[in-house]
């Protein structure tokens, strides 16, 4: 029996050993101070400007980060495969892990048939183990929902056909202005 799971274990470790040399990689590249900063003086509203350059991210920790991610959505696809298989079910080319948009989609995939057939592409043996999971994003209306599953479902199927992975700076501090009374003044508003 585990013989069927080996694939999707085989993803996992490697997924795993990508995430330690991401979190190596990532914490050289931190560790050299990869940004500056320098001021600069706009004329037209007389403010300074604090402004923060970042070097570019090297395209070794895209990649890993990138291959983990996609390992980690092809084991719960290969897994899922496995236990279909295991449960007695059919091996049909549109089994995946069934991270739906909510949970009524969900209910309808455990319902869905094979095409051609009145077998179920998820066996009923399997519904309680699937629905231990709830790949499906938290809402209204309903209990429960993952919304990691989800994300990393987003993540690995946009990346998929495209780009990799690229890392975005993002900066929550909107201002930071002199107060005039010999400190120094934080607005930290939510850029949305």
């Amino acid at each position: 029996m585990g013989e069927i799971f080996s694939s999707a274990r085989q993803l996992l470790r490697w997924a795993n050993e990508d995430i330690k040399s991401l979190e190596a990689a990532s914490e050289t590249f931190l560790r050299n101070n990869p940004y500056s900063f320098r001021t600069e003086f706009d004329s037209e509203t007389g403010e300074t400007l604090l402004k923060l350059k970042m070097a570019p991210v090297p395209n070794e920790i895209c990649k890993l980060a990138s291959h983990a991610l996609w390992d980690i959505k092809h084991a719960l696809d290969h897994a899922t495969c496995a236990a279909v298989v295991a449960a007695g079910g059919t091996q049909d080319v549109d089994i995946h892990f069934p991270i739906r948009s909510h949970l009524n989609d969900f209910n309808s995939a455990l319902k869905a048939t094979v095409k051609k057939s009145t077998a179920l592409k998820y066996p009923a043996l399997l519904h309680d183990t699937l629905r231990s999971f709830e790949p499906y994003p938290t809402g209204n209306g309903y209990s429960g929902g993952s919304d990691d599953f989800c994300a990393l479902s987003k993540l690995a199927n946009t990346t998929k056909h495209s780009i990799a992975l690229a890392a975005v700076p993002q900066f929550d501090i909107a201002s930071i202005s002199d107060s005039g009374a010999g400190g120094v003044e934080k607005d930290f508003r939510e850029l949305g």
